[in-house]
């Protein structure tokens, strides 16, 4: 908010003043705050060390830069955790250049900007608060960035060093995606390093870099109270965190095919673990395969071994669909499993897939509202599973509907809707889908020696 920014500008930086200003980047709309030393904005700040104490410009060591921390109209607190964050970038720094501490100089204009960066982020940690940071694996870039030593591999040696011990990944994205200052402030504040824990998340945020890339150069934060599930089934704050019904009464109703309320804080908990889930998957590139497959095992209830999900996704609960082997689902796939979802192995889906479980009454007054056992007004659903087979290949923009069973073997053409079970081994295709014909060996290309060519069954 511009009082935060309104604070940051009454620290008493010398000539340092911030501005917030509002950009997008590839279709999110986000927030950069400017920080500009005496008129001139430092875009790229992080790798301005030297070692020669008599460079013509001037520059600031250690102590003095700790001169400048103590300085600020900030807690005795945020004065530590900058003071310590700037400690770990001249230790890095120091030991890639194989010189002493006190031998590390930052230039003038990239110290104070540097400053009022680590600055202000231990202000607002301070501020929220948090008891836990969890941060993702970071993605540092890659190829090379010049400094005033001349160009250096990404992530620098500086960078490198602060990251030791770090989950990293690289990427194709071309550039230098984390500097010293922000690999310090992420190792100096993380508590954990790994995927998105189960958590209600009450704000999300986006601070927006200068330049563009083709994904959006962001940091999200996301602020909220950690959830533990603990099976599709039951669920259990944990400590510290707010009070928040669990979804026990309302995930049996529901599993149970009884009427449910999908507005429970308990299902809307469990929805938004899994809409953040996919949201993660779907900003990850298809060659950041550690990191989709760690999402993948929080995601679902089972993914057998072999699978691959190009993205982008989008999962409504997650713990309740099992997928098996080998399973191969194209742009697009929407599986909204309110009931259980099981794919079998060796199925392949084409884009725009979506497999739909829940069913809202009829009657436009009973879709409105219902009457709980005390008269209040409720809105209410029910739902259906969806089963399919072994060795199932749907071609593109298909919709299952809730209550179907696929069997093993079936082919659905594109664009079908899918409102009644298929047997096995069934060719079927239409809207609504219905069954042309059995699959056999008739079908087997044995039989299409112009299509076998050099290969052989």
């Amino acid at each position: 908010p511009q009082d935060f920014v309104d604070r940051m500008n009454a620290l008493g930086l010398p000539g340092v003043r911030f501005e917030r200003l509002f950009t997008r980047k590839c279709g999110i709309t986000g927030t950069r705050i400017s920080v500009t030393v005496n008129g001139h904005e430092e875009l790229e700040h992080g790798h301005e060390h030297y070692t020669d104490n008599h460079h013509s410009h001037a520059h600031h060591a250690l102590p003095e830069i700790r001169a400048i921390i103590d300085a600020l109209d900030v807690s005795d607190r945020v004065k530590a955790n900058a003071s310590a964050v700037y400690a770990r970038i001249a230790d890095a720094e120091a030991e890639a250049h194989g010189e002493p501490v006190d031998r590390v100089h930052f230039h003038e204009v990239g110290a104070l900007d540097a400053v009022a960066d680590v600055a202000g982020v231990c202000l607002l940690m301070e501020l929220l608060g948090p008891d836990r940071v969890v941060v993702s694996p970071v993605h540092v870039g890659s190829g090379e960035v010049r400094c005033a030593h001349g160009i250096l591999p990404v992530p620098a040696p500086a960078t490198a060093n602060i990251l030791r011990g770090v989950p990293i990944y690289s990427g194709e994205i071309r550039g230098e995606l984390c500097t010293p200052t922000g690999a310090a402030l992420l190792a100096h504040f993380a508590d954990s390093f790994g995927p998105l824990p189960p958590m209600v998340v009450e704000k999300t945020g986006y601070g927006m870099g200068t330049k563009d890339f083709e994904r959006p150069n962001c940091v999200r934060v996301m602020l909220g109270n950690a959830f533990e599930a603990k099976g599709s089934g039951n669920g259990s704050l944990a400590k510290g965190s707010s009070p928040m019904p669990v979804p026990l009464e309302e995930e049996r109703k529901l599993l149970s095919g009884l009427l449910y309320r999908p507005g429970d804080p308990g299902l809307k908990a469990l929805k938004r673990k899994a809409h953040n889930l996919s949201q993660q998957y779907n900003d990850t590139s298809e060659d950041d395969t550690e990191i989709r497959a760690v999402i993948i095992s929080e995601l679902f209830d089972a993914f057998g071994e072999g699978g691959f999900i190009q993205g982008p996704m989008f999962i409504h609960y997650g713990c309740h669909t099992r997928i098996g082997k080998r399973f191969f689902g194209n742009f697009n796939l929407t599986i909204q499993d309110d009931a259980p979802v099981e794919i079998g192995d060796d199925c392949n889906f084409g884009p725009n897939v979506t497999i739909v479980t829940p069913i809202h009454p009829y009657l436009p007054a009973e879709r409105r509202a219902i009457k709980d056992s005390e008269g209040n007004p409720v809105r209410v659903c029910y739902a259906r599973p969806v089963r399919i087979g072994n060795d199932c290949w749907f071609g593109a923009n298909i919709v299952v509907c809730p209550g179907v069973t696929i069997g093993s073997g079936c082919i659905i053409g594109a664009g079908s809707v899918v409102t009644r079970d298929i047997p096995d081994n069934s060719l079927a295709a239409g809207d609504p889908c219905h069954v042309i014909r059995k699959i056999d060996e008739k079908d087997s290309l044995r039989h299409r020696s112009e299509l076998l060519g050099e290969y052989c069954i």
